[in-house]
């Protein structure tokens, strides 16, 4: 696969030396490593590849999709992406600090510690993915975006809104939150009862 990985070093180089976007390129079982700066991507897709401490902050990616993919401590920070898709990826401990995710699907990733501190989420889902002990505290206030069978233990949602959140679907065990963020989520009677004793609630049995 040495000419795919040349394929990346020379749009990479290109890109660079003359602002232009990197479009409609496939790759496919390889291990890609460099700083990709404030790069675009359009119509890219990885597949079953393998990123070296991907540097991307204040990237841009329009229709690019991550399939199988390994994305260990990615830096997205300040990125934005538009119609992009991650399925089946690995992104524990990756950031996506302050970006701007629009029209985007995570399903069935691993993002545990992952950084999400004040992005803006506008029609993101994340869908059967594990989220333990990630950071969405301080999402911006116009974030629309859902989770639906996540793994989301020890979570911090701190000054995140939780309203209309189906959090019954999801796994939720030491949410970190203070209490406000709550308001308007979806919770099973069991949750209900764990995060009211999170909250210093005293739940007393009748006859006790």
């Amino acid at each position: 696969m040495e000419d795919q990985k040349e394929e990346w070093n020379i749009c990479l180089a290109r890109a660079s030396a003359e602002p232009q976007a990197i479009e409609a390129h496939i790759w496919e079982k390889e291990t890609l490593s460099g700083g990709v700066g404030a790069l675009r991507f359009e119509r890219c897709v990885f597949r079953h590849c393998v990123f070296d401490t991907l540097s991307a902050q204040k990237s841009e990616w329009v229709d690019c999709s991550f399939e199988h993919c390994v994305l260990l401590m990615a830096d997205w920070q300040d990125a934005f992406f538009r119609r992009c898709r991650w399925t089946a990826c690995r992104l524990n401990g990756a950031t996506f600090a302050g970006a701007c995710l629009e029209d985007a699907v995570f399903e069935r990733c691993t993002a545990s510690s992952s950084a999400w501190t004040q992005a803006l989420l506008k029609r993101v889902d994340f869908v059967d993915c594990r989220m333990e002990q990630a950071f969405l505290d301080g999402l911006k206030p116009k974030s629309r975006w859902s989770v639906r069978g996540c793994d989301l233990t020890g979570a911090d949602f701190a000054k995140t809104a939780l309203t209309g959140q189906r959090l019954d679907t999801c796994t939720i065990d030491g949410l970190r939150v203070e209490g406000a963020e709550l308001r308007g989520a979806v919770v099973s009677p069991v949750q209900a009862c764990a995060l009211a004793r999170l909250l210093g609630v005293v739940i007393r049995e009748e006859g006790e």
